[in-house]
């Protein structure tokens, strides 16, 4: 944990996964703060030089109404790309609830970034923590094909095929039937978490302290899942380069022996 400069905080570099500012959001908080409340550290990224901002930008903007120069940060190891990676499911289970215009821009995202976008359906909805119906449908829509908002529910249901995987129907999609998935999942692992805590045998202060931990221990799961995640986008990209290049010195060796005939 680190107290950063707020000027020191880069949060224009597209580690903003939110498709807008709420400024209501902002006026809450602000008066919350004023109030007392205690808010989470904001979680910025540091590649050596410089600080971005991946998750908190509500806070942060909060914190700069009132006037104050610095915020309480966690503060993680990793470059923009890292930063922007982990901002894609930040505010899936915490803060102002996501809109499906939030949710959608962090498909966008991945599907428009050289590595990122070739990446299993599957493994973006996870990431993204939405629905794989959700990153199909704005895969199909930016591709040319039919609004998330517009697709028709009586359709023929065939089934899309992306990066040979095959997923559910997108006629049955609606952003509002995915929204509410998602908000099921996230409460059902709650309850399950808090029906295992008052299931102990211990006192309400050891409960209490136990529902904070597996809180954190699963927060901490979720990081080092897109961390990882992260490496293995790495590693393919070294692996796909490094065949390229012995492709080219194969051609090249095979052109140096044509000449020396």
């Amino acid at each position: 944990m680190k107290k950063l400069n707020i000027n020191s905080i880069i949060i224009d570099k597209g580690t903003q996964s939110r498709a807008s500012i709420s400024e209501e959001t902002v006026t809450d908080y602000a008066e919350a703060m004023s109030a007392g409340d205690e808010f989470p550290p904001v979680i910025a990224f540091f590649d050596g030089v410089d600080y971005y901002l991946a998750d908190g930008f509500h806070r942060l903007h909060a914190v700069k109404r009132l006037g104050k120069t610095s915020i309480q940060a966690d503060v993680r190891t990793g470059t923009l790309r890292d930063a922007i990676l982990y901002s894609l499911g930040a505010n899936r289970d915490h803060g102002l609830r996501r809109s499906n215009a939030d949710k959608r821009k962090c498909v966008q995202t991945l599907l428009d970034d050289f590595e990122w976008g070739d990446l299993s359906v599957n493994e973006m909805a996870r990431i993204c923590g939405v629905s794989p119906q959700l990153v199909t449908a704005v895969k199909l829509e930016m591709d040319g094909g039919e609004k998330v908002s517009t697709v028709k529910t009586n359709a023929p249901k065939k089934p899309a095929k992306l990066n040979n995987v095959v997923e559910a129907p997108v006629e049955n999609l609606t952003p509002e039937r995915d929204e509410a998935v998602q908000e099921l999942v996230a409460e059902n692992q709650r309850l399950a978490d808090r029906l295992a805590v008052e299931a102990m045998e211990a006192s309400e202060e050891e409960k209490q302290a136990a529902g904070e931990t597996i809180a954190e221990l699963r927060e901490q799961i979720r990081i080092l899942e897109i961390e990882n995640q992260s490496l293995k986008i790495s590693r393919d990209t070294f692996q796909r380069e490094n065949s390229e290049l012995k492709r080219t010195v194969a051609s090249l060796q095979r052109k140096l022996k044509k000449e020396e005939a």
